[in-house]
């Protein structure tokens, strides 16, 4: 599939997405974990639609394991165009 937003292929916009979503997740796991010094994985990736008022809309979704003072947690993330992530 490639994105209709442009002339990028799936992996193009998942790798393009995937460095903020690690660092989101890792943010995420500093306040969650309590831990200072967290270190996180890609454990998968994939491009999933949404509706949208005026059609749909591409956004790459990760699941990311996130390890630390012992202690480990694991957050979906999804980031729309611009690497905006959240929750």
């Amino acid at each position: 599939m490639v994105i209709a937003s442009g002339c990028v292929t799936d992996q193009e916009f998942l790798a393009e997405h995937s460095g903020a979503a690690l660092k989101f997740a890792e943010v995420q796991a500093r306040i969650d974990l309590d831990c200072d010094r967290v270190s996180g994985t890609i454990v998968s990736e994939r491009i999933a639609q949404r509706m949208r008022w005026v059609g749909r809309e591409e956004l790459a979704e990760y699941s990311i394991k996130v390890a630390g003072c012992g202690k480990n947690a694991t957050y979906d993330i999804k980031c729309l165009s611009g690497s905006v992530c959240s929750k």
